[in-house]
């Protein structure tokens, strides 16, 4: 196996196959020079007798951190979720982690470098996550800390169940994209993603979008159900309660984002989503679905975003062929505020060239949220160009790339599926047969001899060409009567 970065050759690995069929997983590694997101290709080459090749490459992009990302993790007190959390997270080397747990008797369990019930360190952390906190678990005035945390600093905030999230109880509710009631809901229910939920990077489970929404709704059920009454202006949703309604009729949200002065919030209204990785585990279900959400939840909240008032995003950074291109675009006013009404336009280039250009439509549902798709292109690396304004005053514009890589489903798996072939000799009154039975397959089949008579009649007069042949022949007997000097 290989690994490239542009022409320039950087990993390699042998490996020995096992087997006629089959899969196996192998670990490559490489150490990254520099922070950003580069696209990298993978190849393997021809092997003796291998005829296809052109499942031996893939393209994938990954983004470059420049250190470890430092997350403290406030929890209301011991619990599953936390265990669960934190040993998902630890998992990978690129992440920090950090507690502070409160004890039932309202003392806290401090993991270094936190002093007791004090958040003076607060600013050397990416990310926070608030997890099932109590009432009073933070005193006002860290409470306001963490606010300007994410307001003023740009840094980003996951908060996942919690009791206490009324205005009245918690400074920290302004910050959330839901308004909340105290306490919880007991009760098993499931999750449904939106449809804006299965293009957003962090509902991502699974790499075919068109798996996504019936793996949401094959997880687990949830048994704690925070208390929601409403979904906040700006606010996006990508899951939601698969029975429940708000008071309006609303769908009951139970995962939900949105920008919160210069940073990002994102909510899980829920608690006791360990389940998730716990039963799917332990019943030999298979999917790491807890910790691929968790991970891509990390890696968006940490996606530094610079305060232009125009964001657009592609929902993929490499694609296959045939797959469609999202595009996402946020506009914001003054204070970064969400902003409708406005226009927004991407210019797609391949080699400098402009190949299409397209209009943003409001999705209609979050304000300032735009949307639009483009059917598949061709294989290649494409550059876009985003625009936006507002009754003629320009908001912004954003450049970004994405790759398309050469794919075909029949290449995907090459293994012979004697099942599918079965079904299909079943279905069109046929037979199958193994490579082994071929040479006996006459003796399934009655052949008897057959003699068709066929008739056909041919007017020879009306045919010029046979018309002209007569004339030639006569003509080359009377030239050679002539020359003997026949009469």
């Amino acid at each position: 196996l290989n690994i490239y970065q542009g022409k320039e050759h950087i990993a390699n690995k042998s490996i020995i196959l096992y087997g006629e069929e089959g899969e196996q997983k192998v670990r490559l590694e490489f150490t990254a020079e520099k922070a950003g997101t580069f696209k990298y290709v993978i190849n393997t080459p021809l092997l003796k007798d291998e005829y296809i090749k052109q499942n031996n490459t893939q393209v994938f992009a990954i983004k470059i951190l420049e250190s470890k990302i430092k997350i403290l993790i406030a929890s209301g007190s011991p619990s599953w979720d936390l265990s669960f959390l934190r040993a998902s997270l630890e998992e990978d080397p690129n992440l920090e982690v950090h507690l502070l747990v409160k004890r039932l008797e309202g003392n806290y369990i401090v993991f270094e470098p936190l002093m007791e019930n004090s958040l003076a360190d607060l600013d050397k952390f990416d990310l926070i996550i608030l997890l099932n906190l109590t009432q009073n678990f933070f005193n006002k005035n860290d409470e306001k800390k963490i606010i300007q945390y994410v307001a003023d600093k740009g840094k980003s905030l996951l908060v996942i169940g919690g009791d206490s999230w009324s205005g009245n109880a918690s400074l920290l509710s302004a910050a959330l994209p839901f308004e909340y009631n105290n306490g919880y809901t007991l009760e098993n229910f499931t999750l449904l993603a939106t449809k804006e939920g299965v293009k957003h990077p962090i509902m991502k489970l699974a790499e075919e979008q068109n798996e996504l929404s019936s793996i949401w709704e094959s997880l687990p059920p949830i048994m704690k159900l925070c208390k929601i009454t409403n979904i906040k202006k700006g606010a996006s949703v990508l899951a939601y309660h698969n029975k429940r309604e708000l008071p309006n009729k609303m769908k009951y949200p139970i995962i939900g984002l949105h920008r919160y002065g210069k940073g990002k919030v994102l909510a899980i209204a829920a608690s006791g989503i360990w389940r998730w990785d716990f039963l799917l585990k332990g019943t030999m279900q298979g999917g790491d679905y807890y910790d691929i959400f968790f991970n891509n939840a990390v890696r968006w909240l940490m996606l530094k975003e610079d305060l232009n008032r125009l964001q657009v995003n592609t929902n993929k950074r490499v694609y296959r062929s045939g797959e469609q291109i999202y595009f996402t675009a946020y506009t914001y006013d003054e204070q970064y505020k969400p902003l409708g009404d406005a226009q927004v336009k991407i210019i797609v280039l391949k080699e400098g060239k402009e190949i299409n250009e397209i209009a943003l439509q409001s999705t209609g549902l979050t304000p300032g949220q735009y949307e639009e798709e483009i059917a598949s292109l061709p294989a290649g690396d494409y550059t876009y160009i985003a625009s936006a304004n507002l009754k003629g005053e320009p908001l912004g514009k954003k450049q970004g790339a994405f790759t398309i890589s050469p794919y075909s489903i029949e290449y995907e798996n090459l293994s012979l599926d004697e099942e599918l072939l079965k079904r299909i000799a079943i279905e069109s009154n046929g037979m199958y047969f193994t490579p082994e039975e071929v040479k006996n397959m006459k003796k399934n089949f009655d052949f008897k001899e057959r003699i068709y008579t066929i008739h056909k009649e041919i007017e020879v007069w009306n045919h010029s060409y046979i018309f002209i042949a007569i004339v030639l022949l006569l003509a080359i007997e009377w030239t050679i009567r002539k020359r003997l000097g026949m009469s």
